[in-house]
């Protein structure tokens, strides 16, 4: 019975601090791939300011005149042409 209980106890302690171990591991991989999104993430910001209309226009993309917009005050949708500037 004694012996029972120690081999619990050793199992249990070893579990234990084999899912410490593993819970620091996760983390640290966890902090990797933060700082890796976080430089991604700077890198995204860097390059979509540089984006320019000219730019734009060499990929042939085009600026568009009026947009249409449909809402629904109640049941019926409306269409409604908004401004560029009120968006």
């Amino acid at each position: 019975m004694l012996l029972i209980l120690a081999l619990c106890y050793i199992y249990f302690v070893s579990a234990s601090v084999l899912n410490i171990i593993a819970k620091r591991t996760a983390d640290n991989q966890s902090a990797q791939i933060e700082a890796t999104i976080g430089d991604l993430e700077n890198q995204y910001f860097a390059l979509s300011q540089s984006i320019t209309p000219q730019e734009g226009s060499v990929l042939g993309l085009t600026m568009v005149p009026v947009s249409d917009y449909v809402t629904r005050p109640g049941s019926l949708g409306i269409a409604d042409s908004v401004p560029k500037q009120k968006i």
